[in-house]
């Protein structure tokens, strides 16, 4: 995946690997990063609106000939990434289709047990100093 081949993008030639120039692409489509809460097998994720549709867009490793294919949330958004790189000439691009999963938000009762402990903590101490007597 460390190649550099020279790519054409709106008519200006760069020099990346392919992936990085997939990237390069919906950046200038006006696709912006997207940060992920958790260290995944993502290369890079962009998200952008496209006709009312929100796309997310993620680079995956994978064991292609590229060593890479992108992930997109739905059918919908698949089927306007494949129009989108085909005009662009990236017809050999894998697009796949598949539910994209954040990280879930920690359950409310860690909450309830930080601060149920606290509270206990709280009356040992007051305890512990009014057996002191002081």
């Amino acid at each position: 995946m460390g190649q550099l081949t020279a790519f054409r993008i709106n008519h200006q030639e760069i020099d990346a690997p392919k992936h990085e120039a997939v990237f390069e692409l919906l950046r200038r489509a006006g696709f912006v990063g997207a940060l992920w809460r958790k260290p995944t097998e993502h290369q890079w994720s962009v998200v952008g609106e496209v006709d009312g549709l929100e796309v997310i867009v993620s680079c995956l490793v994978g064991d292609q000939q590229d060593g890479f294919f992108l992930q997109v949330q739905n059918p919908k958004a698949r089927e306007w990434l494949l129009d989108f790189l085909a005009e662009n000439d990236w017809w050999d691009v894998e697009v796949r289709a598949e539910p994209i999963h954040e990280v879930a938000e920690p359950a409310p009762w860690i909450a309830l047990t930080v601060v149920i402990g606290a509270v206990a903590l709280f009356g040992w101490v007051v305890t512990s100093i009014g057996l002191r007597g002081g």
